[in-house]
């Protein structure tokens, strides 16, 4: 019998013993991934180097490309000054106390969104092409220094420019750097256009504002006559829906919608072009086309005269006309579209209907007719059973009606006022209306002038003019007046 440790080794033992010494197939697949993995990371960074090298020199040849053609750096913040010189006039634009001014004329209100627009683009000036080796300037005509453009920087260095004769094509300008003796760029118009500027071309073309939300009153003299508004005081406010009271030719509830369009335009208005020193004979100025004074709460004051056509800046689009506005120096010219609100007239402006408020009527009086009497009105306010989305009940307004102190029918009766108070007004009327009336209503207001008065009056054949508080200014057909007072009739029948 053979010892345990003699004995020979059964297949299944040299199996185990193999496969300590040998990697399973599972850990030969591992080892291969790993290297797959580590040769694909390997070149993944390698093509990323490469391709940022291959960017980098791109940007850098495309940087050495650009830099060729630009005209100014820097930092726009950076700029102390600016020194031009255009059509033979040199002036410098400095800033005090946060504006740009005109260094020795700070008198001239600038345009500081235009200023602004100037500093911000000049260092960003580039060229569309450029000539290099150039031993003779004078074909550019950039040596002759007539328009120069200079940019000052708070650390006292500066850049400028030299621009010389307009390209043959007519749409860029030949331009030579200080500093760059040889080399002549060519620029665009459009690049340069802001810098080609006069003084005046950077005048503000804002006058002393005022708010045309709160207009006081409104004085305007056209071809049309004159016309003249004033804010009605809040005290007469409430019952009736007008703000302002057109006051000349006539006196008038002035239209809501209309009025503030007018005021609006009149307050927003703004010249378009300075034009020169203050001459009234030679601009037409001294016997006025249209002019206009307008006031608002604060007491700000815009006046503008407006005179002759400015035929030498007018085009074939656009057609202006010499003017002035108070607290500005000079003559301007103003594109005449901007002017339409001044040919309104008091017919355009003024309210067509009377435009009671019914929840402002306690009663209305009625005389001229076969049933002359009193309409009394009680407002009642109910709140609402269902709250609304916001949790509120709010109320609802019920009107009640009694005619001389007895029940009448409240529908007819809401009807009947409604109708005057809508009741459409036509034509103007132009000379003093006289008379009796056949119909009169006195009404009582709880709210505004407390009294209002409105008289029919026969005017002509088939018309009655209509007399509001002792003022009239328009008709109504008869036949709506005859239909009023049936109406009226019709309610105590």
């Amino acid at each position: 019998m053979e010892s345990k440790d003699n004995r020979p080794q059964s297949t299944f033992d040299m199996d185990l013993t193999e496969k300590r010494r040998t990697p399973s197939g599972s850990r030969r697949k591992v080892v291969i991934w790993t290297l797959v993995l580590a040769a694909i990371l390997v070149a993944a960074v390698g093509i990323y180097f490469a391709a940022t090298l291959a960017k980098d020199k791109a940007d850098q040849e495309e940087e050495e490309s650009t830099a060729q053609y630009r005209l100014t750096s820097g930092e726009s913040e950076s700029v102390d000054k600016m020194e031009i010189r255009y059509d033979g006039i040199t002036y410098n634009l400095v800033k005090q106390e946060g504006s740009w001014v005109v260094e020795g004329q700070e008198n001239i209100a600038l345009d500081q969104s235009v200023v602004d627009a100037m500093i911000s683009g000049s260092v960003t000036l580039m060229a569309s092409d450029v000539l290099s080796d150039v031993e003779d300037l004078s074909p550019y005509g950039v040596e002759e220094l007539e328009t120069t453009v200079t940019f000052i920087f708070d650390d006292g260095t500066s850049q400028a420019l030299s621009i010389g004769e307009m390209t043959s094509d007519r749409m860029s300008y030949y331009v030579q750097r200080s500093g760059h003796r040889g080399y002549v760029y060519i620029v665009s118009k459009d690049v340069l256009a802001p810098y080609l500027v006069s003084v005046n071309d950077l005048r503000s073309m804002a006058p002393p504002e005022v708010d045309g939300d709160h207009v006081l009153s409104y004085k305007a003299v056209s071809p049309a006559g004159e016309l003249a508004i004033q804010n009605i005081d809040s005290s007469e406010q409430g019952a009736m829906p007008y703000t302002h009271r057109i006051v000349s030719p006539i006196t008038w509830d002035a239209d809501a919608l209309v009025t503030d369009e007018v005021l609006g335009d009149a307050a927003a208005l703004t010249p378009d072009k300075y034009v020169g020193e203050t001459a009234e004979s030679s601009y037409g100025l001294d016997q006025p086309v249209y002019s206009y004074e307008l006031s608002d709460k604060d007491g700000a004051l815009r006046k503008v005269t407006v005179g002759a056509d400015a035929e030498e800046l007018s085009t074939s689009e656009t057609t202006y006309a010499y003017c002035t506005f108070e607290g500005m120096d000079g003559v301007y010219a103003i594109d005449k579209s901007k002017l339409a609100f001044l040919d309104k007239t008091c017919g355009d402006l003024a309210a067509r209907s009377l435009s009671v408020s019914l929840g402002a009527t306690t009663e209305v009086a009625v005389e001229g007719s076969g049933r002359s009497g009193t309409l009394a009105v009680t407002k009642q306010e109910v709140a609402a059973a269902t709250p609304d989305a916001s949790g509120s009940t709010g109320s609802n307004v019920s009107y009640t009606f009694t005619l001389n102190g007895g029940e009448t029918d409240n529908l007819a009766a809401a009807e009947w006022l409604a109708d005057v108070s809508d009741m459409a007004l036509d034509r103007q009327v132009e000379e003093a209306v006289e008379g009796e009336p056949v119909l009169t209503l006195t009404y009582q207001l709880s709210e505004g002038p407390g009294t209002l008065t409105v008289e029919y009056i026969p005017h002509g054949m088939d018309a009655c003019a209509v007399r509001v508080n002792g003022r009239a200014a328009f008709t109504v057909e008869r036949s709506k007046v005859n239909e009023l007072l049936e109406a009226w009739d019709a309610l105590g029948a």
